[in-house]
């Protein structure tokens, strides 16, 4: 197994509430078809700062050299104020492999459920 280290950068507003953060490293080599997620892991963000580390185990005997990968964030957040729960996620692609340490940005993407459909 390899391991690959990182960090989560995510911006949340004062009283929202991180409920699931997952690291994914993704192939990409075929344009047309959704990607295939070749290792997958949950993620520890400190609600306050909004930072977190990662330890992603990768399998290599699941890498293909000529192949291209990415590697993705996402996030669940509760919003009290803003009438409930958000997807953060990766705007922008991060190919790896790249130089340790990665540094992924989650943004707000959209809102999964708001009071009224969470009831």
């Amino acid at each position: 197994m390899m391991m690959i280290d990182g960090f989560l950068h995510m911006p949340s507003p004062p009283g929202s509430k991180i409920l699931r953060t997952t690291v994914r490293l993704e192939d990409v080599t075929l344009s047309d078809a959704p990607s295939e997620t070749i290792a997958q892991q949950e993620a520890t963000v400190v609600q306050d700062s909004g930072v977190g580390k990662f330890h992603l185990e990768v399998d290599e005997r699941r890498l293909i050299s000529i192949n291209r990968y990415i590697l993705t964030a996402s996030a669940e957040v509760d919003h009290p104020s803003a009438s409930g729960r958000w997807r953060y996620g990766v705007t922008q692609a991060y190919p790896w492999p790249s130089e340790p340490p990665v540094r992924l940005q989650l943004r707000p993407l959209y809102l999964i459920g708001g009071v009224d459909e969470q009831r």
